[in-house]
């Protein structure tokens, strides 16, 4: 073996343990990637089966109802069930047919309605009044900044209160119906 031969082989060993580093490295990015991958797809998942249940869209504004969920929650929700059904329960009160009925009979009607929730999947409701093109521009300065923020418990006195008073009023023109076809029939 000549001397050529000899630098040869410790050049070999520098290079093998070379690659391997820059193997585990890899490797190690890798796993990051992938990480980072699979998480937001668990989040995408969640956010798919809101959509799914509620119709509604988390993070993105249609103009009239906007959610924001952080992505920590939604992907603390693929394994924490009491996480995922609280914050699903807020959202089937917020979608429900009862609640939509409730901000078109309010005074200002809301224009737009939009939820945050925090860490702990509690809700902080923004509504926000729609003001009306006929109004002077000072009015509707004023109004724009009157913006209403519920919690949960509010939302559903609120929708308690407003429901008793269809009910009453459906009850109370029942009552007029029946005494104005009485007097039309005699």
């Amino acid at each position: 073996m000549d001397i050529q031969a000899l630098g040869m082989l410790s050049n070999i060993t520098a290079i093998v343990q070379k690659q391997n580093v820059n193997t585990i490295s890899g490797d190690i990015n890798v796993e990051k990637d992938f990480y980072g991958t699979l998480r937001e797809q668990q989040i995408n998942c969640v956010k798919e089966d809101i959509y799914n249940k509620f119709h509604i869209d988390v993070g993105a504004a249609n103009g009239y109802f906007e959610c924001y969920i952080p992505s920590d929650v939604l992907y603390r929700m693929n394994t924490d069930t009491v996480l995922r059904q609280k914050v699903y329960d807020m959202l089937a009160d917020y979608s429900s047919d009862k609640f939509k009925l409730t901000m078109q009979t309010l005074n200002p009607p809301v224009k737009k309605c939009t939820l945050v929730f925090d860490d702990n999947g509690e809700v902080v409701a923004t509504l926000e009044p729609d003001v009306g093109g006929e109004k002077a521009a000072s009015e509707r300065s004023k109004n724009t900044e009157k913006v209403r923020i519920m919690n949960g418990s509010d939302i559903k006195a609120l929708l308690q209160n407003d429901i008793q008073e269809m009910i009453e009023e459906i009850e109370r023109q029942g009552v007029m119906a029946t005494e104005y076809k009485k007097k039309s029939i005699l």
